[in-house]
């Protein structure tokens, strides 16, 4: 929910946007998970992801490399985890 929260704030209150979700089944060998996904240790086999796109405004560099540090908020005041309980890893 967090993620979809994020989503529809990033887009503001009174304002027309559109949050998507998507989601997919992917069965990656040993090659892919090398390529795409160097840092985390996974086996081959068949991963469940998700995608959320949202209309909203973007951010700039300096917000993205916090997006997932606990407590980090860009709003007046935070209210907890927020996309850092989304992270996968």
């Amino acid at each position: 929910m967090n993620l979809i929260v994020n989503g529809a704030e990033a887009i503001g209150e009174g304002n027309p946007g559109e949050v998507a979700i998507r989601t997919e089944t992917r069965d990656l060998d040993a090659e892919e998970i090398r390529r795409e996904f160097p840092n985390d240790q996974l086996t081959p086999g068949s991963y469940a992801g998700i995608e959320v796109r949202d209309t909203g405004s973007g951010m700039d560099e300096a917000t993205r490399n916090k997006i997932f540090d606990p407590f980090f908020t860009t709003k007046f005041q935070g209210r907890g985890l927020g996309l850092a309980a989304v992270s996968a890893s």
